[in-house]
Order: structure tokens, then sequence, then C-alpha cells
């Protein structure tokens, strides 16, 4: 294999071609970009949804949840997990679990 031609055809950082990727950073997300924060919010919603565990630790120490999915949050985001009104949520996310089996799911170990 000859190491000195790409293995596909995206840019080589020392191309000419401009980057499709965002320029911008967000500047409460350590300057991840904005795609980087929101696919993180949303795995952390993904999980709060199916595992009622993480759900109940990311009320109570949201910090320390998001941690276990090695996800570092801006402090402008974790005050907006730590003001949700989880009374609001609580109902809604418990039937979505139960109603497609996903604390059963997890427990068999998927």
């Amino acid at each position: 294999m000859n190491t000195d031609e790409p293995m596909d055809d995206r840019p080589t950082p020392d191309s000419n071609q401009e980057s499709t990727e965002p320029s911008g950073t967000y500047p409460q997300g350590g300057g991840s970009t904005a795609t980087e924060r929101e696919l993180a919010l949303r795995m952390i919603a993904s999980r709060a949804l199916a595992d009622t565990a993480f759900y109940e630790q990311l009320k109570q120490d949201p910090e320390a949840a998001i941690a276990t999915l090695h996800i570092t949050l801006g402090e402008e985001d974790l005050s907006r997990i730590r003001d949700l009104d989880w009374s609001s949520i609580d109902e809604p996310a418990a039937a979505l679990r139960r109603q497609l089996g996903f604390d059963r799911t997890l427990q068999a170990g998927w």
C-alpha cells in the first residue's frame, strides 16, 4: 500500500480546498463546534430517555451523569440542564421507556 496517497477523496490538511465543516466554535462548549455540541446534547437526551438510572442521576447530579458519557459541557448548557422542569418530563419519559421496553433492554445488557 502506498502511504503517500490519500485513502479516500476527502481533502487532506494541506489541500487548498475549503472545508465544509463549521468554522465557528460554540463559546460555552470548550471550543467545540456547534455540531459536536448538538451531538453531545442528543447523546445525553437519548441516554436519559433510554436509561432510568442515568435519567435519575442527570436530575440529581448532571455533571457526574454526563461525565459517565465522557462528555464535557460548558456552564451554560449545564445550567440549562439543572434548570429543566423535570416534573414535566418525568411521566412522558417513563411512558416512552415502558412502551418501548428500554429498561428491560438495558437490564439485559444490550
